[in-house]
């Protein structure tokens, strides 16, 4: 991916320069929200892939997606635990909706 390209919605200006030199060194134990932010624009900007970033600091699929999803709704707070929080508290209604939808559903078929 070029620089030129509309990138991932949380990628500021301070993410455009990156190299991969910039990314977390292997194996990192400690995961601040910058340096989840810095794997997740390294993957945007086409520095590393997917399976590099998984293998490299060995992540499960699902923190890995979990770290995308968090930084494209609210950035960097995406990747704190308040930030977790607030979408844990947001998918809640979501939930609800689909649950009661899947219900009327049900009850229209009978």
């Amino acid at each position: 991916m070029t620089k030129d390209t509309e990138l991932h919605p949380g990628i500021d200006e301070a993410y455009l320069d990156m190299t991969e030199e910039d990314l977390p060194p292997r194996y990192n134990r400690r995961w601040s929200a910058t340096l989840k932010a810095k794997v997740v624009a390294g993957i945007e900007l086409g520095l590393i892939s997917v399976v590099e970033a998984r293998h490299r600091y060995a992540l499960s699929r699902e923190e890995l997606v979990s770290w995308q999803q968090g930084f494209a709704r609210l950035g960097v707070k995406g990747l704190t635990v308040a930030g977790r929080s607030e979408l844990q508290r947001s998918a809640v209604p979501l939930r609800r909706a689909a649950g009661k939808a899947a219900s009327a559903e049900a009850a229209s078929a009978r």
